[in-house]
């Protein structure tokens, strides 16, 4: 169990989330702001601790996950400056009225998928990582559903990543055929 360490972040983040999709079900659209302030102490949360264990994370080592001093740093990075797009992103949907807990669990997958692109030194993880990422973007970038052109980008979004997926995956599988 001692290989959990790796994950710590990822698993505070995903943990979290969980939460606040089950506490979001209950919750009266009145009190909706809390599910933001669950995902904020998330992110605070998962800051902490990549922080606190930053030492055992870069002395030790994993075959699949890098936890060298670089993911460490840039994990840090992504999440500072996650925390202060969601303040704006917050502020910005309560002043236009357009707030739904929805859009910070959407972000906080795609951070998961980011936190994981930058730690993988495997081409499935990286693979999976981009995914996730992906995925979430397709899905903010058809947030708003009363534009038309929101719903447009979407698609050829969801087109053009289905495609690069599928060649990157073809590419992944020539490399390693060809390398063993």
């Amino acid at each position: 169990m001692t290989f959990l360490i790796f994950f710590t972040p990822e698993i505070i983040l995903l943990t979290f989330l969980s939460i606040v999709i089950v506490l979001d079900l209950y919750l009266d659209t009145s009190k909706k702001f809390y599910s933001y302030l669950i995902l904020q102490v998330s992110l605070f949360s998962a800051l902490f601790s990549l922080i606190f264990y930053q030492s055992e994370l870069i002395t030790s080592s994993y075959e699949i996950y890098d936890t060298s001093i670089f993911s460490i740093i840039f994990k840090i990075f992504l999440i500072s400056l996650l925390i202060v797009i969601l303040h704006f992103s917050y502020s910005y949907l309560m002043t236009y009225k357009k707030y739904k807990s929805e859009y910070f669990m959407i972000i906080i997958f795609s951070l998961l998928g980011m936190m994981i692109m930058v730690s993988a030194n495997h081409l499935l993880i990286l693979y999976l990582g981009i995914e996730l990422l992906s995925l979430s973007l397709y899905t903010i970038i058809a947030y708003n559903r009363e534009s038309v052109f929101s719903a447009e980008a979407a698609i050829k979004y969801y087109i053009l990543g289905a495609m690069s997926s599928g060649f990157l995956l073809f590419g992944i599988s020539l490399m390693y055929g060809l390398t063993g």
